[in-house]
């Protein structure tokens, strides 16, 4: 039985049809939950959040070429929806994990290896990178966005092709238990988990609990797999006690510059475009990515390439193409020459962990001109709990410990002015005050309209600025009045 059809579809939810489609065998095209994007004979999930209900758009989806309509407002689906079938399930979020689910199934039966990726920081551009790798030498698909959650994971295991080799799968969470729903609908070939850090802490407590929820997606692993696991001794601490988890007939394999491993880099080099290093084969890869963490990041995809057979030399040349992801890390330039301000946005997220290493990236790049500064522009980062002060004070320290050490080895400070924005920030400035003098440093406890002028105010043509926060502060708001200063620099 084709799984693109409305008799299928109707038989996986256990549905009850309102309105029958004209046709129960018609080729579907896949399933939808956003009418601006909906395409022709697509299946139309209404699902109903907090602050939506796809149930109000029903004629809008149908018209725009939806030919099955899941709904689980039966009030709300007598509305004209053009001819196409209307599907009546209990729950249309649930409706939308099974199909996920079913359809699983038939990628696997059809050879398309499912590979997942989660952790606490790194898991987007690791995907990526994954992805461009696997791309050298075979046909697949991967998470659109950070699409990895319990509405973004079946989405993106119903978008894959049954003709591709492989589906790369974001997996995230900020609650206990997420990972387990999700590592269910997934059940991956191969699993990387990126790191174990100080993420959501209001609800995982600590590093203990988030090891623990984060290893949850080792036990699903489908047999023959393989699992990927931080190497570094302060990582490896916290998953060891879940490896017995993993399935006996699934490889385990530890990776990390840091690390002993197999699995590892030598060589490294870092500048202002990426970095480049060799591993333990003697391969030579270029990364246009900034970070040495990205370093990990990248031999963590070399270990999956080759898991599934692509040539090392093509996966070399991929991921010397890599593209960035947007808001991590992502470097441009406005302006043009040594008077060009470099911006670094990494304004995606944060937490304790990356904040540490987006500063540690900074600290290492030089500015094109002589009088150029580096600038760190600095959010707070959330859901860290009771833990909040504390983390940020030691932020705080860690900048001017930074400081301080490369100051001793360069004869400069690793980052001449910070700015720190938001009340949780103010912990971090304070600790900073006690090495810097207030020249080099501001604490804007509340954003308002006058805060993006107020950055914008302190930064100069040939500087380096990075921008980094969690996602609820949307520091990136600061950009275009940065991008309006040095516009007036230039005309005058």
């Amino acid at each position: 039985m084709s799984f693109w059809t409305p008799r299928h579809i109707q038989a996986i939810t256990q549905g009850q049809w309102l309105t029958q489609p004209p046709d129960a065998q018609l080729a579907l095209t896949g399933v939808s939950t956003d009418t601006r994007t909906i395409s022709q004979n697509q299946v139309f999930i209404a699902l109903a959040g907090d602050r939506f209900d796809g149930h109000d758009y029903l004629s809008n989806a149908a018209q725009a070429g939806a030919s099955v309509l899941i709904v689980s407002d039966e009030g709300k689906a007598g509305v004209d929806t053009a001819g196409a079938g209307v599907l009546l399930v209990p729950d249309t979020l649930i409706a939308l994990q099974t199909l996920a689910r079913d359809y699983r199934d038939a990628l696997g039966q059809a050879g398309v290896r499912v590979v997942a990726v989660g952790g606490s920081n790194g898991k987007t551009t690791t995907r990526n990178l994954i992805h461009t790798a696997l791309l050298a030498t075979l046909r697949g698909t991967q998470s659109p966005k950070s699409f990895n959650n319990h509405i973004g994971v079946p989405l993106t295991l119903l978008a894959a092709s049954q003709e591709d080799d492989f589906v790369v799968v974001e997996v995230g969470t900020n609650h206990p238990g997420e990972i387990e729903l999700l590592a269910k609908l997934v059940r991956p070939d191969a699993a990387v988990i990126t790191s174990i850090g100080h993420e959501h802490l209001a609800f995982f407590k600590d590093l203990a609990g988030v090891a623990k929820e984060e290893a949850e997606l080792l036990r699903h692993v489908r047999p023959g797999g393989i699992v990927l696991l931080p190497g570094e001794r302060s990582q490896r601490q916290w998953l060891e006690p879940y490896v017995s988890n993993v399935p006996a007939d699934v490889k385990t394999l530890y990776f990390g510059s840091m690390s002993n491993t197999g699995l590892t880099a030598r060589d490294i080099r870092m500048n202002a475009g990426g970095s480049s290093f060799t591993d333990a084969t003697g391969l030579h890869v270029t990364l246009p990515l900034l970070g040495r963490h990205n370093i990990d990041n990248a031999l963590a995809a070399l270990a999956i390439a080759r898991w599934m057979g692509v040539p090392d030399d093509a996966v070399a040349k991929s991921l010397a193409q890599a593209r960035g992801v947007s808001m991590r890390l992502e470097q441009s330039q406005l302006g043009e020459g040594d008077q060009a301000i470099t911006l670094i946005n990494d304004a995606y997220n944060a937490n304790p962990d990356s904040m540490r290493a987006a500063l540690e990236t900074l600290a290492s790049l030089t500015p094109a001109s002589p009088a150029g500064r580096r600038i760190a522009i600095l959010g707070d980062m959330l859901e860290l709990g009771d833990l909040s002060p504390a983390t940020h004070r030691e932020l705080g320290q860690f900048v001017a410990e930074l400081d301080a050490r490369r100051l001793s080895e360069t004869g400069r400070p690793a980052i001449d002015l910070v700015v720190f924005i938001g009340k949780l920030s103010l912990f971090a400035a304070g600790e900073v005050g006690r090495a810097w003098p207030d020249s080099r440093f501001t604490a804007i406890p509340v954003w308002n309209d006058e805060t993006p002028g107020q950055v914008a105010s302190m930064i100069q043509p040939g500087d380096i600025v990075l921008i980094k926060a969690s996602r609820g502060m949307a520091l990136e708001r600061v950009i275009p009045s940065i991008q309006t200063k040095l516009s007036g620099a230039s005309a005058s």
